[in-house]
């Protein structure tokens, strides 16, 4: 068994939101998690997220975005 967000093609487990991302799978089959249509596209959505989070709150270090 692969773990959820491998399955998902979602490394980063981004939760299902009202945004929609580029390679978004237009069925989603988890209630909780965004499925990607491939893995290439649920990593750019996670580096967005992660850019993001430096670019405007200055988050830098992994456990800074966690706390």
């Amino acid at each position: 068994m692969f773990p959820r967000g491998i399955l998902l093609n979602n490394p980063g487990n981004l939760e299902i939101t009202r945004d929609t991302w580029r390679g978004q799978a237009k069925l989603q089959t988890d209630k909780r998690f965004v499925r990607f249509l491939t893995p290439r596209a649920g990593l750019r959505a996670l580096m967005k997220v992660l850019i993001t989070y430096d670019d405007i709150y200055g988050l830098t270090t992994i456990s800074r975005i966690i706390s």
